[in-house]
């Protein structure tokens, strides 16, 4: 990656101030991060379509559910609740 606008603490108000600057200018980040709004890093990312996204280690999994379809979510949560045994043997009784 060379080039482009890594903004740190997105969802902070100097991040969103940095944002407000490239909407201004119609350019968008190549990156975005913060520490914990997993929320509204999803919504930044909806908006400005970054190369990447990173978040702190314990909202990655809040995050991805966040960016994820609808049968992408399905799998997320069949690892998050351990249902994939229950799924599997729904199957072979169908």
């Amino acid at each position: 990656m060379t080039g482009g606008v890594v903004v740190l603490g997105a969802t902070g108000s100097v991040g969103r101030q940095a944002l407000d600057v490239l909407r201004a200018r119609g350019e968008r980040p190549r990156v975005l991060t913060a520490h914990r709004d997993a929320a509204g890093l999803a919504a930044l990312c909806r908006e400005f379509l970054p190369e990447a996204c990173v978040i702190a280690d314990e909202k990655y999994n809040e995050l991805k559910l966040l960016l994820a379809d609808t049968k992408s979510r399905q799998g997320i949560f069949r690892e998050i609740f351990k249902t994939r045994y229950y799924m599997t043997f729904q199957d072979r009784i169908k």
